[in-house]
């Protein structure tokens, strides 16, 4: 899995726009002693949305910011975790090969939305972007009280085999098909990592309470125009679209 994402951590990203710093940046050592950050934006709401970033150590201010504000205007605290290996060498560090330290991370970061910012189960959503939505859905797996997942950009595609891309969003978020609770699902069109036929071949009759949208991009949801060049602009549009689809479902 490790390697499968690491052959396009390379994508290039959008840049960082208009978007803010967070209202809160709260330091915090997970059990093994590792130290995450977590910015929280819009603190002191009755809901919040804790998000898992994908593998690049970016901190996609532009992708938070647009959260961030749609999140606001819905009444939802938006709390962005960065993983302890970004936090320790952010230009060379790499998630562990069974995502154990990645989930002892999003937990500890889970505990403190509970007990520090103090909002029960039933107000929090989690969820995460690439690498973070394996993550997060195991976590959502476990913890069976909370309310919904948010995907964005999920892995569903074996790109290995340039001659065989195989449908394996199955193989990779076992257990999610049988899901009752919300499930948010979001993927870009141009996404080499979740081919547009495998997402919504996957989603095919599923329950109601899968809800997807598929959008303008790429795995970072950048728009590129016709020359190769990310058009930051279609790009900010692409993620304030994005953002309110989702807070428009997450009540």
């Amino acid at each position: 899995m490790k390697n499968l994402i690491n052959t396009f951590a390379s994508i290039a990203l959008l840049a960082s726009l208009s978007a803010g710093a967070a209202d809160q940046q709260v330091d915090l050592n997970t059990p093994r002693g590792s130290l995450i950050k977590l910015d929280i934006y819009n603190p002191g709401l009755p809901s919040a949305l804790l998000m898992g970033p994908g593998q690049g150590c970016s901190p996609r201010l532009d992708m938070y910011g647009a959260l961030a504000a749609e999140a606001k205007e819905k009444g939802v605290t938006l709390v962005r975790l960065y993983w302890a290996y970004c936090v320790a060498d952010p230009q060379n560090g790499n998630p562990s090969d069974d995502l154990s330290t990645e989930k002892e991370d999003f937990s500890t970061a889970l505990g403190y939305v509970k007990n520090e910012l103090g909002l029960s189960d039933a107000n929090i959503f989690i969820g995460g972007k690439s690498l973070g939505t394996f993550v997060s859905h195991e976590i959502f797996q476990a913890q069976k009280s909370l309310p919904g997942l948010v995907m964005l950009t999920p892995v569903c595609t074996d790109s290995a085999d340039p001659n065989n891309h195989k449908n394996m969003f199955a193989d990779y978020y076992p257990g999610l098909a049988a899901e009752t609770r919300s499930v948010l699902l979001v993927q870009g069109n141009a996404d080499p990592l979740c081919d547009t036929n495998h997402f919504q071949e996957y989603l095919k009759g599923k329950g109601n309470n899968f809800i997807s949208l598929v959008t303008k991009g790429d795995h970072g949801l950048g728009i590129k125009n016709s020359d190769g060049q990310y058009n930051a602009e279609l790009g900010a549009k692409n993620l304030q679209a994005i953002s309110k689809w989702i807070f428009s479902w997450l009540k």
